[in-house]
């Protein structure tokens, strides 16, 4: 039996994705735009384009209750729900990814989103229509009621690609990720993407801080998130020029997760930066032994490239290790042959 499938979305004054986006959701059922205030002509050119479209009122902010909002516009005859933001797009053949995927038996699926910034990760913002509600005031996730039975789909493929809009200002973000944590100050989720906020602004002390309160909550118990928790925690020791901490907290993160190559890298590139060749040379190539990606959103597409070779060669370059260097250095170069630094280092390498 053919499912009947839901695209739906939250909007405010995203006149300039609507036809993109309109586009792109082709084949659906039915898509669902939830306008939340728009001054533009968000509303007119989505229903002109045949989109439902309804206002909505969400005062004060949060994401979690506008996207219910959205959900409980979804009429109960809707099998699948895709919850898309304006400024994302279903691949060409989305409909045969899902469906392809898709059991009797399946509430909700994982596939790979690109988020228009060099990384693929897994996602989840498919699900069945009845079950499902939206929470945390910021940086929201999508929740079965516990009542109900979660049974998963899973496709390798990438389902949605994300175009963001880099004129979009992020300073809604701080305060609204301080007001989530005093609402929920023991949910691990939000104190992490705190923490991630005050990083991005640069206030090391504070996310230091809010990452150590963190690691002690009972519900931070991803390695890879507590990883990245821990590794960026040396970053920020970096920034403040405290190296005995930033060091341990980079040996903390392999720990905590040493299957994934971001971790080596940071350790790497920290020695690197500190002239500690001998560590330095063994993070890059231990990160090099792992040869299988984790597509998970606390891992980036660098450690898949270039960086650890090159880490490698200049480590190996100062510990008198000339076949290392130059092996090592060929293979940065081969992965970014337009990189002029790279090419006269093995030509230096070469020739010593």
């Amino acid at each position: 039996m053919t499912k009947r499938i839901c695209v739906y979305a939250i909007a405010l004054n995203e006149a300039k994705f609507v036809e993109k986006f309109s586009a792109s959701c082709e084949g659906a059922d039915l898509v669902v735009i939830a306008d939340t205030g728009s001054t533009d002509n968000t509303a007119s050119l989505a229903r002109y384009l045949g989109i439902t479209v309804y206002d909505i009122s969400i005062k004060p902010w949060r994401f979690d209750h506008a996207r219910n909002a959205a959900l409980a516009l979804i009429p109960d005859d809707i099998d699948i729900c895709i919850s898309l933001d304006m400024d994302e797009i279903l691949v060409p053949g989305w409909r045969k990814i899902i469906e392809d995927a898709w059991t009797p038996t399946t509430t909700r699926m994982q596939y790979r989103f690109n988020n228009g910034m060099g990384n693929v990760f897994n996602a989840t913002k498919v699900h069945s229509r009845k079950g499902y509600s939206w929470h945390h005031l910021c940086h929201e996730m999508i929740d079965i009621d516990p009542r109900m039975t979660q049974t998963w789909a899973v496709s390798n493929e990438i389902l949605i690609e994300h175009h963001p809009d880099q004129t979009k200002s992020r300073g809604q973000y701080l305060p609204m990720l301080r007001a989530s944590v005093t609402e929920r100050p023991h949910d691990s989720r939000d104190s992490w993407y705190l923490a991630r906020e005050f990083y991005y602004h640069k206030d090391w002390a504070q996310a230091i801080k809010e990452w150590d309160r963190y690691l002690t909550l009972p519900g931070a118990t991803w390695h890879h998130e507590r990883s990245f928790a821990l590794r960026h925690m040396g970053k920020c020791y970096m920034a403040l020029k405290d190296h005995t901490k930033a060091l341990k907290h980079f040996r903390m993160a392999i720990d905590e997760s040493r299957y994934i190559r971001d971790t080596w890298m940071d350790l790497a590139q920290a020695c690197f930066e500190l002239k500690q060749w001998q560590e330095c040379f063994y993070a890059a190539t231990q990160g090099l032994t792992i040869t299988e990606r984790e597509y998970v959103f606390t891992s980036g597409p660098e450690p898949w490239g270039w960086k650890l070779y090159d880490l490698a060669a200049l480590a190996a370059y100062n510990l008198k290790m000339k076949e290392q260097a130059i092996d090592y250095g060929a293979k940065a170069l081969e992965l970014n042959p337009t990189d002029a630094r790279l090419l006269k280092n093995v030509e230096y390498y070469l020739a010593l």
